[in-house]
């Protein structure tokens, strides 16, 4: 699939299956990147989105307060929407969101209900799914509406991992069941999925119930040292309080 493609080093697997044997062949493309402006702002945009998932990364594990991600989020957010290849929706949900969290509701409703149909329509599958977590979220009356079109979404975009979490995290079944969570992680997990916002919930569900680690394998060990991970941060904010 050519159009696939991105800039750059494109990298997958060839397999052949048959006669009870299954042959892998890892493959490589390069794909030129032609205009060198547009290759650097792509890269400048990537960068602001790796930096945004650390910031939050660093928060979920307790080594930074809520407020100082927020405020460090919101900078950045202003950074990806001043390049020039940004999804508008999404840094709009993403906006609703810093402030839901920071507890202005009334704000975050007001640019969820601004966005237009049309804009919905042309947003990607993750912003899509982000619109209607969040509003799954905050309208009780309609949640179901909300999350038929959430799992239809994730139907039609199976292998969109960060899009499967944003469904977990709204499901009441999953809110309910850290087991039937676990099991999907562990699903993702044998799938390929290795995003460390995964394993932040996996530690956190054993760090509510450690009875969850009957057997230990390179999935476990992933969140036990993400967990281990989590308890020094908090050990070294207590020591600088003191």
């Amino acid at each position: 699939y050519p159009e696939r493609m991105q800039p750059g080093y494109n990298t997958g697997n060839i397999v052949i299956s048959g006669c009870g044997l299954q042959l892998v062949i890892p493959v490589c493309c390069h794909v030129p990147r032609g205009d060198k402006e547009l290759a650097q702002a792509m890269t400048d945009r990537n960068r602001l989105m790796i930096k945004s998932v650390e910031n939050y990364l660093s928060y979920a594990m307790n080594q930074i307060p809520m407020g100082r991600y927020v405020s460090e989020a919101m900078t950045l957010l202003s950074k990806y929407e001043a390049t020039q290849y940004h999804d508008p929706v999404l840094a709009k949900l993403y906006r609703a969101n810093l402030l839901k969290i920071s507890g202005k509701e009334s704000p975050a409703a007001s640019i969820i209900n601004g966005i237009s149909q049309d804009e919905y329509s042309m947003a990607g599958p993750y912003a899509k799914a982000l619109y209607l977590y969040l509003n799954a979220e905050r309208v009780t009356v309609t949640k179901p509406e909300f999350m038929e079109k959430l799992y239809q979404l994730s139907n039609d975009y199976p292998k969109e991992y960060a899009l499967q979490l944003l469904v977990i995290k709204a499901d009441e079944r999953y809110k309910k069941n850290p087991k039937l969570r676990l099991d999907e992680f562990k699903n993702f997990f044998e799938k390929g999925y290795r995003s460390p916002l995964m394993f932040i919930e996996v530690a956190t569900i054993f760090n509510m119930d450690p009875r969850f680690l009957k057997e230990i394998g390179e999935f476990e060990i992933a969140a036990v040292m993400l967990r281990r991970q989590q308890a020094d941060a908090i050990i070294s904010a207590r020591e600088k309080i003191v």
